[in-house]
């Protein structure tokens, strides 16, 4: 009877713990981002979030604290206060290509390491809004006229979904299939300030090639690119 009665107590306490570990299970249901709402189970269509993009992630069993991720990349910047049981709010450091492949997207790890399910979402490639080389100034889908690069001229990039600054493993700026641009700033102070828009980046040319482009890649090189605005050597 006593062994019955232990196996039993045993078998209580199992059971418990397993409720116990699944109802502390995080689970995301919902997601805002640029002005669009994403449901799991209930949205067709996932949001739109690039660098600097306010994210707010609701669900249960958050607990007080871990990261989230949109990719194998740097979490999203929390600020103090901003994190919640139910709620996490803060600024997309950085974006994956294909959210949608595999279990990549937006997912929650508490500081217990339990992770939540994954989120997709539509990646935001970077997005030249003009270039200024000297008292020239070049706008997509407005300027009839290229402005002159060469050589050591220096330029400066506008736009948005820049992120944070150049990727440790690759050029962020390209104007040919040649030696990349010295970059002099990326959006100083985005990391303390993150802004999906007013990026501002200068450069100068190390190379040109009269009929290729400048690009900006905010991540995964050779991936995830920008517009391409197209610029001349003579």
């Amino acid at each position: 009877m006593n062994l019955l009665r232990g196996f039993a107590l045993v078998s209580f306490a199992v059971l418990l713990y397993t409720i116990t570990a699944v109802s502390q299970t995080p689970s995301i249901t919902s997601y805002s981002a640029n002005g669009c709402t994403y449901t799991v189970g209930v949205s067709q269509t996932p949001c739109p979030i690039g660098p600097g993009t306010t994210l707010v992630v609701n669900g249960t069993n958050f607990t007080s604290g871990g990261n989230v991720g949109t990719c194998d990349c740097p979490s999203i910047i929390v600020p103090t206060g901003k994190w919640t049981n139910t709620r996490v709010t803060g600024f997309v450091y950085s974006v994956y290509p294909n959210p949608s492949s595999g279990s990549v997207g937006i997912q929650l790890e508490t500081v217990g390491g339990a992770f939540s399910n994954a989120v997709p979402y539509t990646p935001l490639a970077a997005q030249i809004t003009k270039v200024v080389v000297g008292s020239c100034t070049y706008i997509p889908n407005v300027s009839t006229q290229q402005c002159v690069i060469t050589p050591g001229t220096p330029f400066t990039i506008y736009g948005s979904y820049f992120g944070a600054g150049p990727l440790t493993s690759g050029p962020q700026v390209t104007l040919c299939d040649c030696s990349n641009p010295t970059i002099q700033s990326w959006d100083p102070g985005w990391t303390s300030n993150p802004s999906p828009t007013g990026n501002v980046v200068t450069a100068t040319a190390v190379n040109a090639v009269c009929g290729n482009s400048i690009v900006v890649w905010a991540e995964n090189f050779s991936v995830l690119q920008s517009n391409s605005i197209p610029y001349t050597t003579c």
